[in-house]
């Protein structure tokens, strides 16, 4: 469901990504941060998945990303930060067949040169049709979906 430009600021799903780039300080943490500033503001009302949840713990308990134990500290930040700013969204019956339809049309090798969309990110798709709102991310493997609005976070 596409919403007209008056509607779709009101909301976002963020993908896992663009809390990924604000936490390790990655490119686009500056577009992150005034986003979540307006989050924070009340102006934007700002969603994850549940399972952005997973998918950070994995992704920051990586030995490859190379962080120590010392910087164990960023994944409880990023989390402690989650729970107080995002409303985290579970993965209801209706979301889960959302992110299987999605998984199963987007999947494909080869669309566009890109992967596909992985199981995660078709929930986080789904959540964002289930919502009704903007789908924030900088992953190209959401290119190429017509159901929901999904832009970058530096055009936001």
């Amino acid at each position: 469901m596409k919403m007209n430009q008056k509607d779709w600021k009101s909301k976002v799903v963020l993908d896992t990504c663009v809390i990924l780039r604000f936490f390790l300080g990655e490119e686009g943490a500056d577009n992150v941060n005034e986003l979540l500033k307006q989050i924070e503001a009340g102006d934007v009302k700002g969603y994850v998945s549940v399972l952005t949840i997973t998918e950070l713990i994995v992704i920051l308990s990586r030995e490859e990303k190379g962080l120590d134990n010392s910087d164990e500290r960023v994944l409880w930040r990023c989390l402690d930060y989650l729970f107080k700013t995002l409303i985290v969204v579970p993965v209801s019956v209706d979301i889960a067949i959302l992110g299987a339809k999605y998984k199963l049309e987007y999947a494909k090798a080869g669309i566009k040169g890109k992967r596909g969309l992985s199981y995660v990110d078709g929930i986080i798709a789904g959540t964002a049709e289930r919502l009704g709102s903007i789908l924030l991310t900088y992953d190209p493997e959401f290119d190429g979906i017509d159901e929901i609005n999904v832009i970058s976070p530096d055009k936001f």
